[in-house]
């Protein structure tokens, strides 16, 4: 008898999902833990396996249509058996057609291209949406590119642009003519991926959280310098390192900002989950050190460079985005003096860091060029009080400002 394939449900907060790629395709044989589809949640992409022997007899719904979790979205089945099912409703706005794809992978290998021993057809080609997207754009052979990238097990993002790189550009064609339009070119790319997740966090933080904002300014003089004696030929300690290390510790003597909130009331957390805010082409993401305020420096700047590492490579788990009780987001890279960040619901506050400037200041009866950046702190004012915010800001500003003593005694 056939077997249900049905849309997970792999978060708590999850209510719908959307098929991003069917890795089997009806008729294909299916073993126990092959992955047969890839699903975006409302945190990230992740491949499914399955949990039944047989061929996938029946694929419910298409690619990018959104369907409630718990419907039945495929069948698995022995060759021969007839399936007659029809596809789950979902929303019509929900199931347009997408034109771009945007996603987070949980497991993709990078591929290390080799030369192929002999030409794939197009029928044993795995590769992404949005691979299969950039080829058609770039007019590449999809065959091509696949069998240039073997061993990879499925075609991604990155490898096109590899071979991009690798092949020979032609030369660029010119013209005495010159096109105007008549209208303005635009462009239009739906709400999907990272991207919807990003703008449906941001509007229920914008519309539900009432926000304050304080700024402190920071002498980054002696962080620099520590951050200098730390640093080794084996370890790379960063400002963001240093400023996670003191704001874990900080959190610890102020558990009104290490919180979450429901429509009941508010969770304090005695352990600080810290979220580093992470940029990445398709959009922001904040993956999770647990337990940050138990690791030592060392382990914590390991940490968070593992965790950056794997969002850039598509490596994240559902695990290592969840469970957040306070964020650090940075804009050092870039010339912003100060911003008002917005907070990751459902925590209660989030740090912002700005770049570092140089500012003139008057010591000793002597101008001295000093290196300052700012904190930015927004806070629900539901769930906490200025008072105490602005008791956290100024010790953590305090700590940055002399900060040796405190890496010393723990």
């Amino acid at each position: 008898m056939a077997k249900e394939v049905l849309m997970p449900k792999l978060s708590s907060t999850m209510e719908t999902g959307y098929v991003t790629e069917w890795i089997k395709h009806e008729g294909d044989k299916v073993r126990v833990g092959d992955p047969i589809f890839e699903v975006m949640t409302d945190k990230i992409a992740i491949e499914v396996e399955a949990y039944d022997e047989g061929v996938l007899l029946k694929v419910l719904v298409k690619e990018n249509e959104v369907v409630p979790v718990n419907s039945v979205i495929a069948y698995i089945g022995q060759p021969g058996e007839v399936i007659e099912a029809t596809a789950p409703t979902v929303s019509k706005e929900e199931t347009k057609e997408v034109k771009e794809e945007i996603k987070v992978e949980a497991v993709t290998p990078t591929p290390t291209p080799v030369t192929p021993s002999k030409p794939v057809n197009i029928k044993d080609v795995r590769a992404t949406p949005a691979a299969r997207r950039l080829v058609r754009e770039k007019g590449l052979d999809l065959a091509q590119v696949f069998a240039s990238m073997q061993p990879s097990p499925r075609l991604v993002v990155a490898d096109v642009v590899e071979y991009m790189n690798q092949k020979p550009q032609s030369q660029p064609v010119t013209s005495t003519s010159v096109v105007t339009p008549s209208v303005d070119e635009t462009s239009f790319v739906p709400w999907k991926g990272i991207r919807k997740l990003v703008k449906e966090q941001m509007v229920k933080s914008a519309s539900t959280i009432p926000h304050v904002t304080l700024h402190a300014k920071v002498d980054a003089r002696e962080l620099l310098k520590l951050k200098d004696e730390l640093t080794s030929s084996t370890q790379k300690i960063t400002l963001t390192h240093l400023i996670a290390y003191f704001t874990s510790r900080t959190l610890l003597n102020h558990p009104g900002l290490n919180a979450r909130t429901s429509e009941e009331g508010i969770t304090f957390v005695k352990s600080v989950n810290l979220g580093i805010a992470t940029a990445l082409e398709e959009g922001l993401i904040v993956p999770v050190v647990h337990h940050a305020d138990k690791l030592n420096l060392t382990a914590l700047a390991n940490s968070i460079s593992t965790l950056a590492s794997k969002a850039r490579k598509n490596e994240l788990t559902l695990d290592q985005l969840k469970g957040g009780t306070f964020t650090i987001t940075s804009l050092g890279a870039s010339k912003v003096i100060h911003f008002n960040p917005i907070i990751n619901f459902p925590e209660v506050a989030i740090l912002g860091v700005s770049t570092i400037s140089d500012e003139l200041r008057l010591e000793n009866n002597q101008v001295v060029n000093v290196p300052v950046f700012n904190f930015s702190l927004s806070f629900d004012h539901r769930a906490i009080d200025g008072s105490p915010a602005a008791a956290f800001l100024t010790d953590l500003v305090g700590v940055c400002e002399k900060p040796s003593h405190v890496i010393l005694i723990q």
